[in-house]
Order: C-alpha cells, then structure tokens, then sequence
C-alpha cells in the first residue's frame, strides 16, 4: 500500500513540477525574453549554444530560449481553449446521452462513433484548410475533435451513477431532472473529467505542434514548437541542437501532463486507492 501511494505520489509530484516550470517559462516571457523573438540578426545564425545564446539561434538568428518561452504561450493557449471546448461540450452531449438514454443516446453516440472512426488529424487538416490557419482556428479545431472522447467518458459516467440508489431516490421526491444532474450527478463524474481533460491537453499540444510543423496552425510571428522543429529539420545532420531545444521541450510538456493524468487518476479514483 506505502509503495502504491509513492508512485501515486510521484507521478503526481513530477508532472506537476514539469508543468509549472513552464508556466513560469511562459508567466515571464509575458514580460521579459532574453532577446526579440522576431528580430533577424543574420550574422548570429545558427551559433551553438553558449552564454550569449543559452540556446544557441535559429537559421534567422534569433534566439533559441526567447522563442521557445514565447512559444509556451502558444501551447497552453491552444491546450486551454481545447480543453474547455471539449469539457464543456463534450460533458454536456455525454451527459445528456447518458441520463436520457433511449433513442436520444443512440443518435448522438453514432454520431460521435462516426467523429472517432475518421483520423483526428485529418480532420484537423480539413477544418483548418476550410476555415483559416492561425491560433484562434486551430485551437477550434483541436477542441472540436476532443469533444467525442470526452462525450463518452462523460456518458459512461452519467450511465453509472444515474442508477445509483441516491439518483434514484432523487427521482422518487421529484427533485428537477437539472438540479440531479448538477448537484448528485457531476460531482461523481468530476474525476473521470479531471483526467481526460489533462490527457486531452497533452493530445492537444501534440497535435497543434503537428499542425503547424505542416504549415497548418499556428502562422509567424507567433513562435510554436511545431514551427521550430520545421524550420530544423534541414539541420538535423550538421545543427542537431537545433531541433533539439524545442523537441526536448515538446517532450517534456507532454510528459508532465500525461504524469499529471496518471497521477491525478490513481489518486481520484477511489477504487485504486
């Protein structure tokens, strides 16, 4: 049991570390980056790491480090608007899915059946190409496809607890269908949430990082990881440090959240405990 609750603990200490390292990387580049992010200084390109340039620069001269603490802007951005979008749509379709039932139930989850069948990506492509590149569309665009993973956590756990003896015996008094489903309900699905949310934001950076590696999302001046790695590809061979900075960053991020939802659901979900 002590050995259960220590590696409860350390996934949960470790991702939370990671993550709010970079939140202090993107609170201070509100303020402060060593050097203009978007300032092209040819006669600096692609220096190796060193104590002007922590980081090294990019093929343009800019500084690696300014670019990757402007660039966390970017990430959790995009993860926050995505993950919004898919708790609160994703909950509600779930959630009315779930507690009706019936004719309803079979007539939304076909239709998210067929959102899960088609390759997220693709379809991240496709609404992007229709509707623009940018941050504000790609981030529509990821929330969109997280809405049907989280709509059926959301249904799952609206299914289980509806016939709970405490839902039940809600029912039985008359109390209003809306004021079970937020005050008996909910509460008993916040976990399940809590969790899929942390991993839907870790897919979420992930995919916006592919996006604009293809030249879909995120567009310049604003830096994004995606971007970055793009732009050092053609390096690899002679530059590696190059993609290296914002590969290691990308993977940390990731990492933390996915430690984070790991954590968070051992420690949450009472049948583990």
């Amino acid at each position: 049991m002590n050995q259960t609750r220590k590696k409860k603990n350390m996934n949960l200490l470790i991702g939370t570390i990671i993550l709010l390292f970079f939140l202090c990387l993107m609170v201070i580049s509100f303020f402060y980056t060593p050097y203009d992010v978007s300032k092209i200084q040819v006669s600096d390109k692609l220096q190796s790491p060193s104590l002007a340039h922590w980081l090294g620069t990019d093929k343009f001269g800019r500084d690696t480090l300014s670019r990757i603490m402007k660039s966390t802007q970017t990430a959790f951005f995009v993860g926050a608007v995505v993950v919004v979008i898919g708790l609160v749509i994703g909950t509600l379709i779930g959630g009315i899915a779930g507690y009706i039932g019936g004719w309803i139930d079979d007539i939304i989850m076909r239709f998210i059946d067929a959102m899960m069948a088609f390759p997220g990506i693709i379809l991240a492509i496709m609404i992007v190409a229709v509707f623009g590149t940018g941050i504000i569309n790609t981030s529509l665009a990821l929330g969109i496809l997280t809405v049907p993973s989280i709509a059926r956590i959301a249904r799952s756990g609206f299914i289980q607890n509806k016939a709970l003896d405490y839902v039940v015996a809600a029912k039985a008094v008359g109390v209003h269908p809306m004021k079970i489903v937020f005050q008996e309900i909910l509460p008993n699905v916040y976990s399940q949430l809590l969790v899929a949310g942390s991993i839907a934001f870790a897919g979420a950076l992930l995919a916006e990082s592919a996006l604009s590696y293809l030249g879909l999302g995120v567009q310049p001046p604003d830096p994004s990881l995606g971007q970055m790695l793009n732009e050092a590809q053609e390096y690899l061979t002679d530059d590696p440090w190059y993609a290296l900075a914002p590969g290691v960053t990308l993977s940390l991020l990731i990492l933390g959240f996915y430690m984070l939802s790991n954590g968070l659901r051992e420690v949450l979900d009472h049948r583990l405990s």
